[in-house]
């Protein structure tokens, strides 16, 4: 009879185990930074997007209806104008040419994300041209995006830029 030869275990051993958690743990610490970075410019990407697409609706409705309209932030109860960009945004088409936000005008609303910040002119109104008519065209309508907790350096500041014709452009600057 022959003697059985030892078994062999296979698997790792307690030492090749840490080895490999010390270094999922070092590319981790080196990775997070940078993605938490990649999701706040997501963050702020898309609702600069949400913000240009509400007032390029706004100005589209006012130039369909040829009767003007507008862009601005949002009373408490989202349904008129004269509050602040954190109760969020609504766009509109002005029916009644009353130049003011009615019932059933309201084509649009959005929110702000509660992490970020949005000053700037609070409300714009276009004319039937799609021309911006409030501000005054010779005045400057903008308005800044950026995290409440905007850490200096970092290219997290949004700013659009509404000019005279009603185009909008958006740039990018640092906290």
């Amino acid at each position: 009879m022959t003697p059985l030869a030892p078994s062999r275990s296979a698997g790792f051993t307690l030492v090749e185990l840490v080895v490999v958690v010390g270094i999922a743990a070092i590319l981790a610490a080196i990775a997070l930074p940078s993605f938490n970075d990649s999701i706040v410019r997501n963050r702020l990407a898309s609702q600069t997007n949400e913000l240009v697409a509400g007032l390029s609706l706004a100005r589209t409705a006012a130039i369909e209806l040829n009767v003007g309209g507008g862009f601005c932030a949002a009373n408490d109860t989202q349904d008129g104008c004269g509050g602040s960009f954190a109760n969020g945004w609504i766009a509109w088409a002005d029916a009644n040419r009353n130049n003011v936000l009615d019932n059933g005008e309201i084509r649009a609303t959005g929110q702000i994300s509660a992490k970020d910040t949005v000053v700037g002119v609070t409300a714009v109104r276009f004319d039937g041209r799609g021309r911006r008519a409030d501000p005054a065209p010779n005045a400057g309508a903008s308005v800044t995006m950026r995290p409440s907790d905007c850490p200096t350096g970092k290219q997290f500041n949004r700013v659009l830029t509404i000019n005279a014709v009603g185009s909008v452009t958006v740039t990018k600057g640092n906290c």
